[in-house]
């Protein structure tokens, strides 16, 4: 069977889009190194466009009728769209990062993340650069691979984060997905090239199909695997692993053994990476060699070396900040119910419906395909059917019976949509329903059902985040003039490739308290953040929750206080800490002394 692959054409356009919105906001937007940005974009967007080139010549990208090849495209311009809206205008990341820091718009959580990637990146381990610096136990594995970028590009973490990450890594997710649907469908002796229908169901699967303003009325926050980089990292090393685990398979140079260590590697890092992840890869595998063949010691074997590998890494990658115990429905009380009171329990049914919704399309279709059920069953051959619902089962329950909220909870039950849109496209289920629909004979029958769509997906178009991508960053007629940027650039550039060497005592007095005087959060992360230099002021942190000894009364994160050191007692710690200059930030100035 000749097999035609169009998985370029979605992350090329995605790259393009990207490549578009970074350059226009980088030109003349004030931000230190907007030109280093400017090249690595282009350099990015250049290897897309000779992949594609190569692919169109091999006729792997686009094929088909004239019609259908719009369609298609139109799909990849509106998912490209919905992925920047996320990324850019959800308050977390900014394509005018020099106008987030001099209006005060920097989110916690981006210098949270900046700070601890600054850390590996100048220490070699993760902390938040506070006090002692001690170790960071959290997920870092996203912070790593931020900080090895920002050193080998020589460009600073921030803007890695808020330029790089988006570029580099949203595509290559979109490629992965595609491609381990193409390799699923090899496998199962489909054709490779997706049609109109399977790019509907795509743009589904990355956008939703219903307004934003209802999905986040439920608990259903389409856009979060796109605005945390920790679990967009995780989800693109399982698809790597996913892969793997394929190609083991057609070789018939590998057998178990193979499979069984790529586990275990890929179990590490994708704790490593997002927790929820490793622990929805560790169920799965143990699921699956628990029903290969219950009564064989090996498989229990195995079954112990992959819990215990995960439980090792959860040890070590585990989050700064616990959770504080059993609560039944502990997600659903806090994004579906507080909200709406009691009537918010309706919104319970849509909630866990919507979060297996392609789950529960694979395994229905599937059961109708493979009668008599029972039969299937017992000779396995809806092995992964039932791995894919154990999974889901397995993602609901910790923000169901725990006292976990926001995202951390929603990357439990996330996950399992990536498997079952994959099955979904990679066993061809929508095509085979068109076919079984629709006469292929009928043109006007196929082009109502692409009409249809088309409407569709401008409606999703315009109830998602892809409108905020008009609000984009407007182009600076000057080099923004400020203070505190310029104290900032000024402190990278003497500290470079030295930030061991040095030291930072924040005055109460500092410009920053000021501009942040309703953040503790992120006054108190700022420097370390942006400098990559440790604090000696003796700041409060407790996960999140930082502060100082500045009017913590009128601050968010004031949760308990640690003396501040007087500038004396900071240059004896400076001394035990091998620290010989400290940087001196009071009012709008810095000063540096030689200890």
């Amino acid at each position: 069977m000749k097999y035609n692959e169009n998985r370029i054409m979605l992350p090329f356009v995605m790259t393009t889009v990207y490549t578009v919105l970074t350059i226009w906001s980088s030109i003349n937007s004030g931000m230190w190194e907007s030109r280093k940005i400017i090249v690595m974009a282009s350099i990015i967007w250049i290897v897309w466009l000779t992949l594609f080139i190569v692919e169109k010549a091999k006729g792997n990208v686009i094929t088909g009728e004239k019609i259908g090849c719009i369609v298609k495209v139109f799909f990849a311009v509106v998912i490209s769209l919905f992925c920047a809206g996320s990324v850019w205008f959800s308050g977390y990341l900014t394509l005018n990062p020099a106008g987030a820091i001099v209006n005060g718009m920097v989110h916690h959580d981006t210098v949270f993340h900046v700070t601890i990637a600054e850390s590996i990146k100048n220490y070699g381990y993760p902390s938040l650069l506070l006090n002692d610096a001690d170790f960071l136990h959290y997920h870092w594995g996203s912070h790593f691979i931020l900080a090895m970028l920002s050193r080998v590009l020589n460009v600073s973490v921030f803007n890695v984060y808020n330029y790089l990450y988006p570029i580099i890594f949203i595509p290559a997710y979109s490629f992965l997905v595609m491609t381990v649907i193409v390799e699923i469908r090899k496998h199962k002796n489909e054709t490779a090239l997706l049609s109109v229908v399977d790019y509907a169901f795509l743009s589904f699967f990355f956008i939703g199909f219903l307004p934003a303003a209802f999905l986040n009325g439920i608990g259903i926050w389409k856009s979060s695997w796109v605005i945390s980089e920790s679990y967009l990292f995780a989800l693109v090393f399982f698809l790597l692993y996913i892969l793997l685990i394929l190609k083991t398979r057609q070789s018939n140079r590998f057998g178990n053994m193979s499979a069984i260590l790529l586990t275990i590697l890929f179990i590490v890092i994708c704790t490593a990476m997002k927790v929820s992840v490793g622990f929805l890869i560790t169920v799965g595998a143990v699921y699956i060699n628990f029903r290969k063949n219950l009564r064989k010691t090996q498989y229990w074997i195995i079954n112990i070396v992959f819990l215990s590998i995960f439980l090792l890494s959860y040890k070590v990658f585990s989050e700064a900040y616990g959770y504080s115990g059993f609560q039944f429905m502990s997600f659903v009380r806090h994004y579906v119910i507080r909200d709406h009171g009691y009537i918010g329990y309706i919104g319970v049914i849509p909630h866990y419906f919507f979060l297996l919704f392609f789950t529960l399309f694979v395994l229905n279709y599937q059961r109708l395909a493979n009668k008599p059920l029972r039969q299937a069953i017992l000779s396995k051959k809806l092995l992964m059917e039932e791995t894919l619902l154990v999974i889901s089962i397995a993602g609901l329950l910790p923000g169901m019976l725990m006292d976990i909220v926001g995202g951390s909870a929603g990357y439990f039950s996330y996950f399992q949509e990536l498997i079952a849109i994959c099955m979904l496209l990679g066993y061809n289920i929508p095509d085979k329903l068109r076919q079984k629909i629709l006469c292929n004979d009928v043109k006007w029958k196929i082009n109502a059902v692409k009409f249809c769509m088309l409407l569709l997906t401008l409606f999703v178009l315009f109830n998602s985040r892809i409108d905020k991508v008009a609000k984009v960053a407007k182009i600076h007629d000057n080099m923004i003039d400020n203070r505190l940027l310029t104290n900032i650039q000024n402190v990278m550039k003497i500290s470079r490739n030295e930030k061991i060497r040095y030291g930072i005592f924040l005055e109460n007095s500092a410009e920053i308290w000021g501009q942040y005087k309703h953040n503790a959060d992120i006054a108190v992360l700022f420097y370390p953040a942006f400098t990559g230099i440790r604090v000696l002021s003796r700041v409060y942190t407790d996960g999140y929750g930082v502060t100082d000894s500045v009017d913590c009364e009128n601050m968010t994160g004031a949760i308990g206080l640690i003396p501040k050191l007087t500038f004396d007692e900071a240059k004896e710690e400076a001394k035990r800490k091998n620290i010989n200059r400290i940087i001196h930030f009071y009012e709008d100035k810095y000063r540096i002394m030689d200890i």
